[in-house]
């Protein structure tokens, strides 16, 4: 094996060489038509996600300013309405510090004068849902009125 290529190499070559013919080009005859027919398709993909309305690809927050005085909402404020899937915030400030809870999902919140408070959450579950103040009580909590209504809509 001098300066020579290897003749198992030299014969692998052969082989290489000497295989199956090369498809033809996209480019070239038939694979034209389906080179066009796939530009059209990615086109068509493009243009239809441009298109996609901004609630599927970020979804809008529906955002209420709640402003307690003396623990009470305007009674313009006392039912708030959103949709089922909505994301929703409910930003609260207060004259004096109160403790809220959100009945059906379960939420605790405490709101400090001068602290804005937001309340974030996703409305998944459908239905009429209290939100009441709550008073300290021996070995524990007690609820002690409405503040409003998150009613949640299919």
């Amino acid at each position: 094996m001098g300066g020579g290529a290897c003749e198992v190499c030299e014969a692998n070559w052969e082989g290489v060489r000497s295989g199956p013919p090369p498809r033809p080009s996209p480019l070239q005859g038939e694979g034209v038509a389906g080179l066009i027919l796939a530009r059209r398709l990615l086109l068509f993909t493009l243009v239809a996600v441009a298109f996609i309305p901004a609630q599927a690809q970020a979804q809008e927050v529906r955002r209420f300013d709640l402003v307690l005085k003396s623990g009470e909402l305007p009674k313009d404020q006392r039912t708030i309405k959103v949709k089922q899937g909505e994301a929703v915030e409910l930003r609260w400030s207060s004259d004096q510090p109160v403790r809220l809870h959100l009945h059906g999902y379960d939420m605790e919140i405490a709101v400090k004068p001068g602290e804005p408070t937001v309340t974030a959450l996703k409305a998944r579950i459908a239905g009429r849902f209290a939100v009441e103040k709550l008073q300290e009580k021996l070995g524990g909590h007690q609820h002690g009125g409405k503040v409003l209504y998150l009613e949640v809509h299919p």
